[in-house]
């Protein structure tokens, strides 16, 4: 698979996810003991696993397979713990396809690219091009390559993508994430199996915290927030909405509060545009994100007046950003963040 690649990075084991701000302190257990987490405490999460791991390593015929599920529960460590179930232990590095700048992560059991990447052209008649070099050599390790797409609801014209997935179905299975399955329309939607991966019961989510070590009562207030309650049980945080892990509990994305936190240094562009992707990625829209710039201006002692022509600000953009094609969201995202850092510099 590593033809037409240039600027290869460092390996990531255990994988990363936008949730994880600064790796507070469950989040290397939780990925660590994931295994066990699926065996022990999560055993709806554990079947779709162990058949996903089946499909993977299975010849002709199998059909592609789609995840789609509510924010708050990674889908990446799904179809990861899949994989690693059937070749075991893997690293997964960054690489840019020379022939289209595609960005895209692999090793040597599978590909992985991100739709909702902000670098991603916006011309994608070279992808066909790049997964065909891929898919025209033989797969040592199974019947067929393993692709992985994720956010496939950021496809801004799915005809093409539509096109690909029947020419390569002979020497591939697709593996493709979405938060959001009723933003894809129903031809494509029916060229796949579905697979939905439900959001962690409140009780699920205490049997994990309790595996983990977390302090009794560090329980989420609801259970749409699997990946909140992990983040703050690590900081310390029962719900109390006191101290630092208090605060987060009022952020919709608490990396956005951590990302303003550490702005001095003024950020770099890189930064910036890693953390507005990862706001993006997690599927936290983008009122929300401006809601939590705003909450942190305020808990920061910014001036009212500075506040309140961010929220104007803010406003103007989301009203632009629902009119924009889904594949330009990211620059969206990365504004807003412009624009809260020129209001905290005020």
């Amino acid at each position: 698979m590593a033809r037409g690649t240039k600027g290869s990075a460092s390996a990531s084991t255990p994988p990363k996810h936008p949730c994880a701000g600064n790796a507070p302190p469950l989040w290397a257990p939780f990925l660590a003991r994931f295994d066990e987490i699926l065996a022990e405490c999560l055993p709806r999460h554990g079947e779709i696993v162990r058949a996903l791991s089946e499909i993977v390593t299975a010849a002709h015929g199998t059909p592609n397979v789609l995840l789609y599920g509510a924010r708050g529960f990674p889908l990446d460590l799904v179809y990861r713990a899949a994989i690693r179930r059937r070749f075991g232990e893997f690293h997964l590095r960054d690489h840019v396809h020379a022939d289209g700048d595609i960005p895209y992560r692999r090793c040597g059991y599978f590909l992985e690219i991100d739709f909702a990447h902000p670098n991603l052209p916006k011309d994608l008649e070279c992808l066909a091009v790049f997964l065909r070099d891929i898919v025209g050599a033989r797969f040592a390790h199974a019947p067929r390559h393993i692709i992985v797409l994720r956010n496939i609801d950021a496809l801004r014209d799915p005809q093409p993508f539509r096109v690909l997935l029947e020419r390569f179905s002979h020497n591939a299975v697709f593996i493709c994430t979405t938060h959001r399955v009723g933003a894809l329309e129903p031809p494509l939607r029916s060229r796949f199996q579905h697979s939905r991966v439900p959001l962690p019961t409140a009780e699920e989510t205490s049997a994990v915290l309790a595996l983990l070590g977390a302090a009794p009562g560090a329980a989420p207030r609801c259970r749409v927030q699997f990946l909140k309650a992990l983040y703050l049980a690590g900081l310390g945080d029962t719900g109390a909405g006191s101290g630092a892990g208090g605060a987060l509990a009022d952020y919709h994305f608490a990396p956005l509060a951590e990302f303003f936190a550490a702005r001095k240094p003024t950020p770099s562009l890189e930064a910036i545009r890693a953390a507005a992707a990862a706001a993006y990625q997690a599927n936290v829209p983008l009122a929300r994100a401006a809601e939590d710039v705003a909450r942190y201006l305020d808990s920061a002692g910014v001036a009212r007046k500075a506040i309140w022509k961010f929220v104007a600000a803010a406003a103007d953009l989301e009203h632009a950003f629902v009119a924009t094609q889904k594949g330009r969201a990211p620059i969206y995202y990365e504004q807003l963040l412009h624009l809260g850092l020129s209001a905290a510099h005020r």
